[in-house]
């Protein structure tokens, strides 16, 4: 269902809100003289981007959530900062999933709906930086200094990620394979995914392009996320146990430098871990977890499962970010007759989406200052 009434808004108007909207996402000018501490970089012992440590108290936060919306006619590709909206195709078919913030500019990635092209926008202006190939697709972005990454897959079966436009596959192509997260650490490029096999699909992560398998072999697994802390590798997935027996249970787990960690038994129900973020000693994870045929948005924190309120059905939480105390999680959940794309800081939910449409939140970022 669409509530639209145009009529009620002059040219110059909309024009103006255009203006406004738009902003939210793309670069912000720094007037500044850059220094160590207004340098729009989190560096040195800062705590956020230009605060914290030697430079001044972090005083908030700036949150980037990308989402999509379903309307009935088409997919659209979403990005929300602060809770202000901004299409990033218009009524073009897109999906967007992955956002990061660096240096002020916004990076966001995903595809278009249809013709699977992988997309890419900086500072909500779509740049190509793809081949031609009608059957790739961008699922994560990672920002190193001036250095652009870029996790998917292309031509159908090669794990791939895109270096500043630099197309390098992970795989050799003889089965599929996709990359779905990457983390750069120092000169070091990380990336997490799937490889099938010729009755399985594996999880594993790729180190500067040498493979680790992470999953048992003899099962159905999926790795969704990495994250790097120090000489740690910490990567969210989920694997079937038994392949292809009946009942199939999701186990959602993590693995910690290539030792399984189960959040779940896999025995009695499903849950799956989405996203994975590590601040000092704690392990953050975000999925769904599912019994009954009640599937609801979750954390975990140490292994410990705490449902997202409002724990409608069927919810799902996406992506999680942590800054200094506060742990942030987007995803969505049922809002009346339609699902809604929110986040939760610190358990306490914010719709961020129009909740006349179908929306999902599938990635967020936030830049403490």
């Amino acid at each position: 269902m669409k509530n639209r009434k145009p009529l009620l808004f002059s040219p110059l108007i909309v024009l103006l809100l255009s203006i406004i909207m738009i902003g939210g996402c793309k670069k912000e000018e720094d007037t500044n003289t850059p220094s160590a501490c207004a340098n729009g970089v989190k560096d040195g012992d800062e705590t956020g981007v230009d605060c914290g440590g030697s430079c001044n108290a972090c005083t908030g936060a700036d949150i980037y959530i990308v989402g999509n919306e379903f309307n009935g006619a088409s997919t659209v590709a979403k990005c929300w900062k602060n809770g202000i909206e901004v299409n990033l195709t218009g009524a073009n078919n897109a999906r967007a999933y992955s956002v990061f913030v660096a240096n002020n500019d916004v990076h966001i990635v995903g595809d278009n709906y249809y013709s699977t092209f992988a997309s890419y926008w900086k500072n909500g202006i779509p740049v190509n930086m793809f081949s031609t190939s009608s059957s790739s697709k961008a699922e994560d972005v990672y920002v190193s200094g001036t250095d652009v990454y870029i996790a998917g897959s292309s031509t159908s079966y090669f794990a791939t990620y895109w270096k500043n436009g630099t197309e390098i596959h992970l795989t050799d192509g003889n089965h599929y394979a996709q990359a779905t997260g990457v983390y750069v650490s120092g000169n070091d490029v990380y990336i997490c995914g799937t490889e099938n096999t010729n009755t399985k699909r594996v999880a594993k992560y790729w180190k500067n392009g040498v493979a680790v398998t992470l999953s048992d072999t003899n099962n159905l697994a999926d790795a969704y996320d990495i994250f790097v802390q120090g000489n740690d590798v910490y990567v969210a997935g989920s694997e079937v146990i038994d392949g292809w027996g009946f009942p199939q249970y999701l186990t959602a787990k993590y693995w910690k430098n290539g030792n399984p960690i189960s959040l779940n038994d896999g025995t009695l129900y499903s849950a799956e871990a989405f996203s994975i973020a590590v601040s000092g000693n704690d392990v953050y994870v975000a999925g769904f977890s599912e019994s009954s045929g009640i599937m609801k948005a979750v954390l975990w924190k140490n292994g410990t499962e705490t449902t997202l309120p409002i724990g409608n059905s069927p919810g799902s939480a996406n992506s999680i970010a942590v800054s200094g105390n506060d742990v942030y999680a987007a995803g969505s959940e049922p809002n009346g007759s339609f699902m809604a794309a929110k986040y939760w800081k610190n358990g306490m939910p914010v719709i961020v989406s129009d909740t006349t449409k179908n929306m999902s939140a599938t990635s967020i970022f936030i830049v403490a200052h």
